[in-house]
């Protein structure tokens, strides 16, 4: 683990996707840790609807990092392909 408390394997070099790789995993535990979020309730509606949209929104940006850094169009194709399955 990383002083983060990501697994290093989340981590992959490039500064903004390993800061949402952190942003999201510290989401997530704010979210576990809260007393009043729980299933149902409305505030764990609203918040796991945010982390949804952030989850959206992280993905888009690792897709287009990746069409743009070079990467052989094949193996972008296999790779995008895996994440969706």
């Amino acid at each position: 683990m990383t002083k983060a408390g990501l697994p290093p394997a989340l981590l992959i070099g490039v500064p903004f996707i390993d800061r949402e790789h952190e942003d999201l995993v510290k989401y997530l535990d704010r979210l576990i840790n809260r007393q009043d979020a729980i299933p149902g309730s409305a505030h764990f509606s609203e918040s796991f609807s945010h982390l949804g949209q952030l989850l959206s929104e992280h993905f888009s940006n690792e897709e287009r990092f990746i069409r743009n850094c070079g990467m052989p169009a094949d193996d972008v194709a296999t790779h995008l392909a895996a994440c969706r399955a």
